[in-house]
Formats: structure tokens, sequence, C-alpha cells
């Protein structure tokens, strides 16, 4: 994928909203673009988070473990994006996402990501007041 289709769907993802292309231009560089086909696992509940998914196309299955049994909880799609507190923290994945199509992600790991707010901390200002409001929402429907 070119550097321009990447920072065109990155325009669609609420979380890089406000930002300018020259910081859009900045994340397409750190950016690994991953295929995955339908009944792919993306990432597993319970196993560490390195990284943050945007899907670019196609559509994934969000399921988390209740009683033992794995239940899907919702569906993203082209422009959302899941595993953003991956960013900050290692913390355990809090749900299994699995491709329910053929889809596209782009990948952003922690450490690439530290190393882009490193030299530009504009980037992580325009991306909190999201994060945050993803997860203020969150904890009031638990």
């Amino acid at each position: 994928m070119d550097e321009k289709h990447i920072i065109e769907v990155l325009k669609q993802v609420s979380l890089f909203s406000g930002m300018d292309k020259h910081h859009l231009g900045l994340i397409s560089k750190i950016i690994t673009v991953r295929q995955f086909e339908a009944g792919d696992t993306i990432v597993k509940q319970g196993d560490d988070g390195i990284g943050f998914y945007i899907v670019a196309s196609g559509l994934v299955e969000i399921q988390k473990v209740i009683d033992g049994t794995p239940k899907k909880v919702a569906e993203i799609g082209e422009g959302e994006f899941f595993g953003e507190l991956a960013l900050f923290e290692e913390t355990p994945r809090s749900a299994t996402v699995i491709a329910a199509e053929p889809s596209t992600c782009y990948v952003i790991t922690r450490w690439h990501f530290n190393g882009a707010i490193e030299s530009n901390p504009t980037i992580a200002v325009h991306m909190l007041p999201v994060i945050a409001k993803r997860y203020t929402k969150a904890a009031h429907e638990v």
C-alpha cells in the first residue's frame, strides 16, 4: 500500500481526527500492513498486547470469553480500531479478534509509536481525548 492510501484511511479514523497531513504522514511510516483471511485470529484474549490495529478494509469480530464460552460482542469495519491501550502499556488483550471476512489491518507497535511521539509529542496530544472518551464510555457500560 502506498503512503497516500494509508493517509486517506487514517483520515477516516476518529483517533487521528484533527491531525494535519504532516503528522498523518509520520504515522503512516510506522504502520505495518497485515492481511487476514476469514477465520484468522488477529489477537487472542489474554495474550500480551504489543500493538494497535486499524481495520483498513474488511470486517472483524470481537469476542470475549464469558463463563468459559467465546461470545461475539461486536463487529468493526473499515476506519475503526482496536487495541489502542497496547500503545501505552503492556497489558493482556481483553478480547479475541477474528477476521469475519478477508481483511487488511494497519498495525502500529508500541515501540514504533513511542519513537514517533518522542520526536512529535503533538501526535499523542491529538489522540488522548479520543482514547479517554472511549474508556469513559466503556467504564459506564460495565
